[in-house]
């Protein structure tokens, strides 16, 4: 399987990202400009098969919670956007690959580097991501949301973890985000 690297479209996104979290941290949504299509359009809306870089934008406090439960346990986590950028428009479209989400721990042995242990992953393709999308086009272009909850028994309270985005291509070839680290909060 071919990989292109996240340092692909980087000379437009590293500044890019700087302006977006920006813009989410001092104004919140309301950045971003739209149309507002219907679930309908956007279901039906075209994929585009030429993603070269994934970025994903998280919440300063991206953790899901059972409402219903007052213990505070983390559930899972929000990926509050996320864009597949296209090497010819430079804008977040709809791919027609998979999405594939991989949650780590992460452990510090004494003397050594940290070491990631894989969890948990989640797998969409393009027809099981559609519920995903977001129905406002941002000045990124289209993108998605993702709640991703992990299963009930684990226990994460206090844990580092690591989430690392890939998105496969329809012709096979592997787009990569880094990984991005979060310390999970504890609960009561």
């Amino acid at each position: 399987m071919n990989t292109i690297s996240a340092s692909a479209g980087r000379l437009f996104v590293a500044p890019t990202m700087l302006v977006i979290v920006a813009a989410v941290v001092l104004t919140g949504c309301a950045a971003f400009s739209g149309d507002g299509a219907s679930p309908d359009r956007i279901a039906r809306a075209p994929t585009q098969s030429d993603v070269v870089e994934v970025v994903a934008i998280y919440d300063p406090f991206p953790w899901l919670f059972n409402p219903d439960d007052d213990t505070d346990k983390v559930l899972g986590i929000r990926i509050r956007s996320l864009f597949l950028i296209s090497a010819k428009t430079k804008k977040g479209v709809f791919g027609d690959g998979t999405l594939r989400m991989t949650l780590y721990g992460v452990q510090h042995p004494p003397g050594s580097r940290p070491v990631r242990e894989r969890l948990h992953e989640w797998e969409f393709d393009k027809v099981q991501a559609v519920n995903s999308r977001v129905a406002k086009k941002t000045w990124m272009g289209y993108g998605y949301m993702f709640d991703l909850a992990w299963p009930e028994e684990m226990d994460l309270a206090g844990r580092e973890i690591a989430l690392g985005i890939d998105y496969i291509r329809a012709d096979g070839k592997l787009v990569r985000e880094r990984p991005k680290y979060f310390q999970v909060m504890a609960g009561r």
